[in-house]
């Protein structure tokens, strides 16, 4: 999958790999650093309210997600891969329509 996003709360953007249900986000880091600090992102504050996106369209929504669990894997190549494992109650996804009728009604789309 190309272009995947986890959107957080507060607006920022984690770029992701892979996305499984339920809640399982692939992110790839260029080092173990950058691992901790895009796990520094995941407070409580921004796991209130996670979309995830792909070429800017929804593809998930959830609320008030809790981090379960987080792992590192060194891959050959020296980057990292983390994989975050959350728990949440998953939104339903809007329809089509409704979607076109609100970027309407918010002016992005004629």
């Amino acid at each position: 999958m190309e272009n995947l996003k986890m959107v957080l709360h507060d607006g920022t953007e984690v770029t992701i790999s892979e996305f499984a249900y339920p809640m399982h986000a692939v992110v790839p880091c260029e080092s173990k650093e950058d691992g901790l600090a895009k796990w520094a992102l995941l407070t409580q504050e921004n796991l209130t309210s996670v979309k995830v996106t792909q070429n800017g369209e929804a593809l998930a929504a959830f609320q008030y997600a809790g981090l379960e669990g987080v792992q590192f894997v060194n891959n050959a190549d020296g980057t990292v891969t983390a994989h975050f494992y959350m728990q949440g109650e998953r939104l339903a996804s809007p329809d089509a329509e409704y979607v076109t009728a609100a970027k309407i009604l918010l002016g992005e789309e004629a």
